[in-house]
């Protein structure tokens, strides 16, 4: 029996028991008279109800608070300080992820993104262009140097001619030298002939001086244009998340549930200016007892309001403070309640079916024993009071066990304490 139902009975109980005064008084009185008090009592002012047989839910009854759900709650914060120019939303407005919920005026966000986007991207562009050129140059002043031919510069070509011709000094001497061993040529010929080696060796080195190191200048430029692209890339990039992090967006669908600062305001790093929640992710917080949790169980069915959910889990152990545990409850559909409303909720832990149900107010306590009585009609017209053990109750219906009630029988209600006071008989049980 539930202890709402226990305390109703027990107060109309004691409601009695002035009655219950009255009426051994009047035994007494009666014990002279020649006759017995009546064994039934009338059914005058009694109003009534059919037994029947049915199905009794044991419910725990307290308060949930609705809460969000993991990922269904968004707490939005801009990455850098600044002054807020614009909010753009409401409490209670729903929004959609990536819709603007705030934005941060510029000048007081950084350099880096006071309107230097446009600029920055021109530049970076250029300096990708001198990248590309160098890059092609490099590329050229590799191959050249390793297969010379005819993309070589005026002054590569002039060191060839001299390379050339060089050689061609050298063969000569070498020839004027044999010919002299064999007498045929004069010491002369190979002086001159050493004579014009030495000259274009020296023409030859003179024309080396003038050779650039087309492929040293090349990396020289590649690295001086890669350095250029890569610090334009940073400033524009760092431009872009600048204006990305003046603008503040809802990361979730959901309702705009609070507001925190308004434009004017200076926003810190961090600083919530707005919460969006999902109402589809909420829950029930329920706290239990030590004695309830140990009734709920995962998937349970939940009334909650006019909402209904089944329990997800329950949390144990109890809190060592308060040694109180706690059900999480998910809702059937998303609930009408806004986050952290507290709803009234009913845990169903168990049912009894095919089981006697009467109305909880045909159920009256004898103030003389302690026992729980039915008066129950009988073919007479009048009620006969009928002992009965109690089972669970629910929705005004008490499940009741004994041998002298069955499903059909008529039983008073409202003027069950009279008949009680009146002196019905009782019977078995």
């Amino acid at each position: 029996m539930s202890p709402r139902n226990r305390t109703f009975i027990a107060s109309g109980a004691a409601a009695v028991l002035v009655l219950t005064g009255v009426l051994l008084h009047g035994r007494q009185g009666s014990a002279q008279s020649a006759q017995s008090a009546p064994t039934t009592a009338p059914a005058q002012h009694v109003q009534t109800a059919a037994v029947r047989i049915g199905s009794v839910a044991h419910e725990i009854r307290g308060e949930g608070r609705v809460a969000a759900a993991s990922g269904g709650i968004a707490q939005l914060s801009f990455a850098e300080p600044g002054r807020i120019a614009a909010v753009d939303v409401h409490a209670g407005q729903h929004v959609t992820a990536g819709e603007v919920v705030a934005r941060l005026d510029l000048t007081t966000v950084g350099a880096a993104a006071n309107g230097n986007i446009q600029p920055l991207a021109v530049q970076q562009g250029a300096a990708q262009v001198r990248l590309d050129v160098a890059t092609r140059q490099l590329e050229r002043a590799r191959r050249l140097t390793h297969s010379p031919g005819s993309e070589l510069s005026p002054e590569a070509a002039q060191v060839r001619q001299d390379q050339a011709r060089l050689q061609g000094d050298r063969s000569a001497l070498a020839r004027q030298q044999t010919l002299l061993q064999g007498g045929v040529a004069a010491l002369k010929d190979v002086e001159a002939a050493r004579q014009q080696v030495a000259l274009d060796a020296a023409a030859l080195a003179a024309d080396r001086a003038k050779l650039p190191d087309s492929l040293l200048q090349a990396r020289q430029n590649y690295a001086q244009a890669l350095s250029d692209a890569a610090a334009g890339s940073a400033a524009l990039e760092a431009a872009r998340r600048g204006e990305s992090n003046a603008v503040l967006r809802a990361p979730i669908d959901g309702v705009v549930t609070s507001v925190e600062r308004n434009p004017g305001e200076w926003a810190d790093a961090g600083a919530v200016v707005a919460t969006v929640v999902n109402p589809d992710s909420a829950q029930l917080r329920v706290a239990l007892s030590g004695d309830q949790a140990a009734l709920v169980e995962a998937g349970n069915p939940v009334r909650a309001g006019s909402a209904g959910g089944r329990v997800l889990r329950v949390v144990r152990p109890l809190d060592p403070t308060t040694q109180m545990g706690q059900a999480v409850v998910a809702f059937d559909g998303a609930p009408r309640a806004a986050i952290n409303s507290v709803l009234p909720v009913d845990i169903q832990t168990g049912v009894h079916r095919g089981v006697t149900l009467v109305p909880s107010s045909a159920v009256v306590q004898d103030p003389a024993d302690g026992e729980y009585v039915v008066f129950v009609r009988n073919a007479k017209g009048t009620f006969d009071a009928v002992k009965v053990t109690l089972g669970w109750s629910q929705g005004g219906w008490q499940e009741v066990h004994s041998q002298g009630i069955k499903a059909g029988q008529t039983v008073a209600t409202y003027g069950s304490y009279e008949l009680l006071a009146t002196g019905a008989s009782g019977g078995d049980e």
